[in-house]
């Protein structure tokens, strides 16, 4: 094994090639083997080929494929992100997250001019993220980018293309006080006007706002989801429709139980869609709102979309103090932060409710003047007469002090603090040098002169 740098003659002179060679014997065909290692420095040129040269041993002792993580780490990151795709086809992941990830992948190797393994790093990641921050891009949304790419680079260590999964180590991104979008809870009122005005469209928004279903929910519904017929109506969550894929069998609330089957058509079958068209457009939903007299953003920049719908129905659920955990049940989470961060509304009324049921701590006393006085050196009194009495005492006390050694705190040569008569007040001492009070210096004893020198 030996390393060395190619030498050509350029304009009649011998120059060494930028890049080391290096030179070994491949144990399986016992030949001598001359490659390019494409580093620069000699010290990792000697790492590289040490190994390169464990790698072709363990072939020949059939403990690696042949050529298997050589090939993979020269195949186009595009190549394995196919492979991937078909991965989470083969796993009947929804059609909708697939295409979402295989666009993630297309923007992010794009920005960052990754094309294979090798050239995805944490400094390039983070610029990128950096940029896109810059740009306005939602941390919500940024951190959908990390999950996939980190779980597109934990497949690929698992199977043996990749020697380490560069993403590992990538901290996450802070959502928590960053939220773009926040919707608005549409009061019952708002409601029932939007149902007034919205036509044919009036039941989809009923639905919706009576189960708290998302768009992708609510497009998937057939009439065969639905027991109607059952003493209790029910309904099903399929699991293939479902954000989390669990199948759920929740309640239906008796009205709207009797609103589906007046609704649902004489000859229906079990596979027919609810809503053969899917849930209404933006553009029909902005136009209800319109025409219901509802803004669609409110001056605290909070919006009304189809999606508030659902934020609507879990608020209301907590307004009806239903439990927490039967109201994350009916929303069909599964965990507790998604149900009380990004849906669950505090009521107010109830809190108040609540809080009146808690003694008060103590009590103000009788007379207290209404706002504050700020207090001072020259802070006028608290009444604006002082009793003769409360004035004698404080001459008194003043006189019995005037033979008394005090300290007075000034700055450098400023006047000094004294009792402000009538409010009992002793002004703080600011920082600065203690001297002696020239009017209250002590007077020396008589018989004692200067001292001799």
């Amino acid at each position: 094994m030996s390393l060395f740098r190619r030498k050509r003659k350029i304009n009649g002179q011998l120059v060494a090639s930028g890049t080391w060679y290096g030179e070994h014997r491949d144990p399986i065909t016992k030949k001598l083997v001359r490659e390019n290692l494409h580093v620069t420095h000699k010290d990792a040129a000697e790492e590289k080929l040490r190994q390169i040269k464990r790698e072709r041993a363990e072939v020949s002792l059939g403990m690696r494929p042949a050529s298997a993580l050589s090939a993979n780490l020269n195949k186009p990151l595009t190549e394995h992100a196919k492979d991937y795709i078909r991965f989470l086809e083969g796993k009947k992941r929804a059609a909708a997250y697939v295409y979402t990830v295989g666009y993630y992948f297309r923007i992010i190797f794009a920005d960052c001019g990754w094309k294979i393994p090798s050239d995805v790093t944490l400094d390039s990641y983070y610029e990128w993220r950096s940029a896109q921050t810059a740009k306005g891009k939602a941390s919500k949304t940024l951190r959908e980018y990390q999950a996939a790419l980190c779980t597109f680079f934990r497949w690929l260590k698992v199977l043996g293309r990749i020697p380490f999964n560069p993403m590992e180590n990538a901290d996450r991104v802070t959502v928590d006080g960053c939220k773009k979008v926040v919707r608005r809870v549409l009061s019952q009122d708002e409601f029932q006007r939007l149902l007034d005005v919205a036509g044919p469209r009036a039941l989809a928004y009923y639905v919706v706002g009576n189960m708290g279903l998302r768009r992708g929910d609510g497009d998937g519904l057939t009439w065969g989801d639905f027991e109607l017929d059952a003493p209790n109506a029910s309904w099903i969550s399929r699991a293939y429709i479902a954000k989390v894929p669990v199948q759920t069998v929740l309640p239906l609330h008796p009205e709207l139980a009797q609103a589906l089957r007046n609704s649902r058509p004489a000859n229906w079958q079990p596979n027919d869609k609810m809503f053969p068209n899917k849930l209404p457009t933006m553009h029909f939903f902005y136009k209800d709102l319109k025409a219901a007299g509802i803004k669609s953003m409110n001056d605290k920049g909070e919006r009304v979309d189809l999606h508030a719908l659902r934020t609507t129905y879990c608020t209301h659920l907590n307004d009806s103090e239903m439990p927490f955990a039967q109201a994350k049940k009916l929303m069909r989470h599964k965990y507790d932060s998604m149900t009380a961060d990004a849906y669950y509304r505090p009521s107010t009324t109830i809190l108040g409710a609540a809080l009146t049921k808690v003694p008060i701590l103590g009590h103000l006393p009788k007379g207290t003047r209404k706002g504050t006085r700020p207090i001072g050196l020259h802070c006028p009194p608290s009444s604006p007469t002082v009793s003769s009495s409360r004035e004698s005492e404080n001459l008194q006390a003043i006189e019995t002090e005037s033979h008394s050694l005090e300290l007075s705190a000034t700055g450098t040569d400023g006047p000094i603090a004294e009792k402000v008569p009538g409010t009992g007040f002793e002004p703080a001492r600011p920082r600065g040098q203690w001297i002696l009070s020239p009017s209250r210096l002590p007077v020396p004893p008589p018989g004692r002169g200067k001292r001799r020198r």
